[in-house]
């Protein structure tokens, strides 16, 4: 019995070490767990403030850009529309015999475009 009394006490020895590792273990999963925890947070956070500054890009940027650029190039096509219509092929400004060639051109100036 003495023989099996010191097996016992050694795999208590054992299992009291080996107790005393998994406690440790979890503590360090349980500081891992909450070091997770607040990286997810942050994510969110940072998530949360991207998703807000596009918005505001969006509205203050792009749109805006989008929406300058369409009026102005819809209002450059509408003229380029009308001055190549058929309304406006001229071939005289002032008269010309009817066997005669001409053709007409306009220089239009405008103002800067900033």
């Amino acid at each position: 019995m003495a023989a099996n009394s010191a097996a016992l006490r050694d795999g208590a020895s054992t299992l009291l070490s080996g107790t005393t590792e998994l406690s440790k273990g979890g503590t360090t999963l349980l500081n891992g767990s909450n070091q997770v925890k607040d990286g997810i947070t942050q994510l969110q956070d940072g998530a949360h403030t991207l998703k807000d500054g596009m918005q505001k890009f969006d509205e203050q940027g792009t749109r805006k850009l989008k929406d300058t650029v369409e009026k102005e190039l819809g209002n450059i096509l509408d003229r380029l529309e009308a001055l190549t219509s058929a309304q406006c092929s001229y071939d005289t400004f002032s008269g010309k015999a009817k066997d005669m060639e001409g053709n007409v051109k306009f220089v239009i100036e405008t103002d800067a475009i900033e």
